[in-house]
């Protein structure tokens, strides 16, 4: 009875264990936050470079990325890089054949160029009497004319002209009846969509829906300032060949707010055309911010008043 009881305590302090661990992983995924950097620069005595890397629980999972003189990749597991093969094995098979040897090629007897000219082709000449029987026999150029045109074959031709042309008249109501059935169906299409659109419109009047649009839109501006860039630093020179056009995009920029952040110096040269520079941005994203904003819409009242009329229409 003892061993019974101490193999249950054991069971259920691995249990234990288990599940302090599985909640351990679970607060670590949804709390510790994927750190991002991203840098560069473009300067004419050193050139364009641009790095970037995207950690979580940094000596556990790290990405490098990015360009100077050449792109790389780098994916680090514990601190220790994964290596790509960049040589395949190549199989005997796909294997280029062996050069022959020198002494082989001097052994070999020398070619001589009448066996190198192909055979001459023989033609024989054609007999006319088959070229008279491949030509087609020539109409005559003048043709007598029917000396009888009231004749039985002058009805019959009137007949079948009669007969084409009452064909050619069934087949052009036909087309006429079938553009007024497009144009009936394209004319009920159109009317539909005005239904849709006008139930559109008035979904989108509906006080729970305007209230639901709002949060949405709360929640977006939430999402971009959580998983925008926490730093920066920007220090650059542009300009153009034309100066209008240098002060144009100076005051487009000043009216942004990332102008005025602390960190970013920008000037303008109305001299020449020039764009150099450089530049770092880190930023950091928790998933657990990512599914509070999310929950946040899936439980709301209104929301789910705007679902249920969503499937209504």
């Amino acid at each position: 009875m003892q061993i019974v009881l101490l193999l249950l305590k054991i069971i259920g302090i691995l249990l234990l264990v288990l599940l302090g661990l599985f909640v351990l992983a679970l607060l670590a995924v949804l709390f510790v936050p994927v750190r991002y950097r991203l840098s560069g620069f473009r300067w004419p005595d050193k050139g364009t470079a641009l790095h970037g890397r995207v950690s979580w629980l940094w000596p556990l999972l790290a990405v490098r990325f990015g360009y100077e003189k050449e792109a790389y990749f780098q994916l680090r597991i514990l601190g220790i890089q994964l290596k790509r093969k960049e040589k395949e094995e190549h199989s005997p098979e796909s294997s280029p054949p062996p050069a022959p040897h020198p002494a082989a090629r001097l052994a070999a007897p020398p070619v001589s160029a009448q066996a190198v000219q192909p055979p001459s082709a023989t033609v024989q000449p054609i007999p006319p009497s088959s070229v008279s029987e491949r030509e087609p026999a020539r109409e005559p150029l003048f043709q007598p004319e029917d000396k009888e045109d009231s004749g039985p074959g002058f009805f019959k031709r009137l007949w079948e002209g009669l007969r084409s042309f009452s064909e050619r008249l069934r087949s052009s109501a036909e087309s006429l009846r079938e553009w007024k059935r497009k144009l009936q169906r394209l004319g009920r299409g159109i009317e539909e969509k005005k239904q849709r659109f006008g139930r559109f419109l008035a979904f989108l009047a509906l006080p729970e829906v305007k209230e639901t649009l709002r949060l949405c839109l709360r929640q977006v501006k939430g999402l971009l300032k959580h998983i925008g860039p926490r730093k920066i630093y920007l220090k650059g020179r542009f300009g153009f060949d034309d100066p209008s056009l240098t002060g144009q995009v100076t005051g487009a920029l000043s009216m942004l707010p990332l102008a005025y952040r602390e960190g970013v110096t920008v000037t303008p040269d109305f001299t020449q055309a020039c764009l150099e520079g450089e530049f770092e941005v880190r930023g950091r994203i928790r998933l657990a911010k990512l599914l509070a904003l999310g929950l946040k819409i899936w439980f709301d009242d209104n929301f789910k008043k705007t679902y249920q009329k969503w499937k209504e229409m």
